[in-house]
């Protein structure tokens, strides 16, 4: 029985260990883009509203 058990668990460690790794790549990318995505919208509703 621990015999199967034991790959099981690595199998579930290697894919918990992706998943986190990618969820910190796509808020690396995504934190960033938020961030230019919303100082963009704040300027153009600045700039819009000064009537340029």
């Amino acid at each position: 029985m621990p015999k199967t058990i034991i790959p099981v668990i690595g199998a579930l460690w290697l894919v918990l260990a992706a998943i986190g790794a990618w969820s910190t790549i796509a808020f690396a990318i995504a934190a960033p883009a938020a961030v230019l995505l919303g100082t963009y919208l704040l300027a153009s509703a600045v700039t819009g509203s000064n009537g340029h």
